[in-house]
């Protein structure tokens, strides 16, 4: 049987995770954007079988070999340069946290299942079901091509500093505490649509 595994989750970005050009186009008040990928795999297996058991009575399915990998997208990434300060890549930090805050608690999630499931196939659905909730999370949150994302929206990509302060206080939170993404939101009272 394999490990679970969660990395770049704790990443702290660097300007020099900034490679792509800046786009000629760019909205006036965006100095810098930051994209970050994650990679989810996971298996299932019965439970007895997860911890290494033989025996012919199963109690259910579960989830085993969870891993999920949070990577910078470095080059989809970019900053103007002469922009370049503490307080932006502070901001940017933050569109990162987003991806790596929401995958630490579905990588917590996938482990801690409310219950066995009956078959290998319920178990991946329930899994899938849990990856879509954070997907759809991280898009609400994080500019799409179509939507700004509440978190630019709200911090008006840095500039609005209560705002800011804010967000930031809520991924320190979740830093430092380890409480969950939502919650630390939720306690500096963000609240999601």
């Amino acid at each position: 049987m394999g490990k679970n595994e969660l990395s770049g989750h704790d990443y702290m970005l660097k300007w020099d995770d900034f490679l792509a050009a800046v786009p000629p186009n760019r909205p006036a008040d965006m100095d810098g954007f930051t994209a970050a990928a994650y990679d989810v795999r996971y298996e299932a297996h019965t439970f007895y079988e997860s911890i290494g058991i033989k025996t012919k009575d199963e109690p259910g399915w579960r989830l085993t070999n969870v891993k999920i990998k949070v990577s910078p997208s470095r080059a989809r990434m970019w900053s103007v340069k002469a922009a370049r300060r503490d307080e932006l890549l502070v901001h940017e930090q933050g569109h990162y946290d987003i991806v790596a805050f929401t995958m630490s608690d579905l990588w917590t999630d996938l482990l801690s299942p409310p219950d066995l499931f009956k078959t290998a196939q319920d178990a991946r659905v329930w899994g899938d079901s849990m990856l879509a909730e954070a997907g759809s999370l991280i898009r609400k949150l994080n500019a799409t091509p179509t939507d700004p994302g509440l978190y630019d929206t709200m911090t008006k990509h840095s500039r609005a500093k209560v705002e800011q302060a804010r967000w930031n206080d809520a991924f320190q939170i979740c830093r430092n505490l380890g409480m969950r993404f939502r919650d630390a939101l939720d306690a500096e009272g963000i609240s999601i649509p």
